[in-house]
């Protein structure tokens, strides 16, 4: 089975969400953890042995900065992260946690690593790794969140993206005349007739 659906979002930039299932009976969803290994990973590669993936781990696959280190990020909410990084260390994979894995963070020796000007801890990175397949990432340069999932989490996540529709906004007109004086007509206005407050349009924009 499979189901996806692709959405362009701001500066036209293609999301795409894609479910994918090996199959309906039990033994073909990755619930070991040597076999979740093999697909999926989130920690940060060697920069020798893999140079190109690591360069695409670091510049489209870490989180944030958030937290402690960015208050003002848009993932924050109640002063958390509400994708949950820093994710915690783990010496191994933990299978089938809600449907989710805990995926192998381990702490990696003392140390700074310097890429594109900035400077990361080497002893944390790995817990703002986004996780994602080895294979998939280097081939195609980009971002590509993969994630292992053996419940019906997994369905109602894309559930969502197929029938949120299309991009909405409210907006207020405002009408200046010559004198300066304004007069404004909101949404809500009981005066406006509902067809006059909903108007299906388009919008136009540069790409960035």
């Amino acid at each position: 089975m499979s189901a996806k659906t692709r959405a362009w979002q701001a500066a036209w930039c293609v999301h795409v969400s894609h479910l994918r299932s090996n199959g309906s009976l039990p033994e073909d969803k990755p619930r070991a953890r040597e076999l979740i290994d093999k697909i999926v990973t989130a920690e940060n590669p060697d920069k020798d042995k893999h140079p190109q993936l690591f360069e695409t781990v670091m510049t489209c696959m870490l989180h944030g900065p958030c937290e402690d280190a960015n208050s003002s990020c848009v993932c924050m909410k109640d002063g958390k992260c509400s994708k949950g990084f820093p994710k915690p260390f783990s010496d191994v994979t933990l299978a089938n946690l809600n449907g989710y894995p805990i995926y192998r963070r381990r702490r990696r020796p003392p140390g700074v690593i310097r890429f594109n000007g900035k400077k990361y801890d080497n002893a944390t990175i790995n817990q703002w790794v986004v996780p994602y397949n080895p294979y998939c990432s280097e081939k195609y340069n980009c971002r590509i969140n993969i994630e292992v999932c053996t419940d019906i989490a997994a369905v109602k996540y894309l559930y969502k993206y197929v029938y949120k529709g299309s991009d909405k906004a409210v907006l207020t007109l405002e009408a200046v005349t010559d004198d300066g004086q304004s007069s404004r007509r909101e949404p809500n206005d009981p005066a406006l007739p509902e067809y006059k407050v909903h108007i299906p349009s388009g919008g136009v924009h540069p790409a960035v």
